[in-house]
């Protein structure tokens, strides 16, 4: 692929994803390998690809694998820093661009081994629910409650 391609086999010295989203400063940063990164943590490779995906807008493919849906990369990446309360430059981007997103239900596994409990909130519709259902429920049972 045409474009600068920036890999990392040892730790490059990011110690932030502030830093990591400087990288935009390069405008035909096209294909970015990242390894080794501590910055990671135990993120799994998806959500690493979400995270790169999100913070770098311009870039094509993260570590050989194209990102597949930018926007839904970018929501993941405003949701991580609402759920953590976290205000990063692009965080204030992306809120300029989507908005407030709204709260993604509540799951919370609760009761006897046998049921599932689920709750849905959503603070800005004024909608709170919770509902009990059996693990040998069919989803059309579920669906229906």
């Amino acid at each position: 692929s045409s474009g600068i391609n920036a890999e990392w086999p040892l730790r490059p010295g990011i110690n932030s994803w502030d830093e990591v989203s400087k990288l935009r400063w390069f405008p035909a940063l096209s294909d970015v390998r990242m390894v080794h990164w501590d910055l990671f943590g135990d993120m799994n490779e998806e959500d690493r690809r979400k995270m790169l995906g999100a913070l770098l807008p311009k870039t094509h493919l993260i570590n050989g694998a194209i990102i597949p849906d930018r926007e839904a990369a970018e929501r993941w990446y405003m949701r991580r820093c609402q759920a953590g309360n976290i205000e990063t430059s692009r965080y204030k981007e992306l809120y300029e661009k989507y908005g407030e997103l709204p709260a993604i239900g509540d799951i919370k596994l609760g009761g006897t081994d046998e049921t599932i409990t689920l709750k849905l909130c959503v603070p800005e519709k004024g909608i709170e629910m919770e509902k009990s259902f059996s693990i040998y429920d069919t989803l059309k049972t579920i669906k229906t409650l």
